[in-house]
């Protein structure tokens, strides 16, 4: 999924305040992260909302992605999120397949339906990052872009 000049900053915001901070906020958000979207629910403390799988697994290639990933991805421990990927697969957002390339382990891939919602989160929060980003000219996002990758780097972390 293509991200928006305005999506970049927010993540890199995020990331910048993660590493500042180093604890989550409200709904198991880091500090200075935008409210979940319509219909997403923390489901306890210090947990991360559902659709983060999805886009997770909307940015993979089709073949899926082993849940080990997903959760290295998201900077969660596996078991972590398990309950979540079952809750998805129940509501038939995601299924599990048998990994062509390891009989020992399963891959996570999005269901048509599962597809479509991640759609819908990535322009819901695109949409917010444009109304939140919305001060700011090109010339400053991209000015502060420059100073958290800058940031980033400065603690070793990749500027994609």
């Amino acid at each position: 999924m293509e991200r928006t000049k305005d999506m970049l900053l927010i993540e890199k915001l995020r990331r910048a305040s993660h590493g500042m901070h180093g604890k989550r906020g409200p709904h198991g958000m880091f500090p200075g992260m935008m409210p979940p979207g319509p219909g997403c629910r923390p489901h306890g403390p210090g947990m991360f909302p559902r659709e983060r799988i999805l886009m997770v697994l909307a940015d993979a290639e089709d073949g899926g992605l082993r849940q080990k990933d997903i959760a290295e991805q998201l900077g969660i421990n596996a078991p972590a999120i398990t309950e979540q990927i079952d809750r998805l697969e129940s509501e038939h957002y995601l299924e599990r397949c048998a990994n062509p390339n390891d009989k020992r382990s399963t891959l996570v891939k999005l269901t048509e339906k599962g597809r479509a919602r991640a759609y819908e989160v990535a322009d819901e929060r695109a949409a917010r990052a444009a109304e939140y980003c919305a001060v700011l000219s090109e010339e400053e996002k991209d000015t502060m872009i420059a100073l958290l990758d800058k940031l980033l780097a400065g603690r070793g972390e990749d500027r994609t």
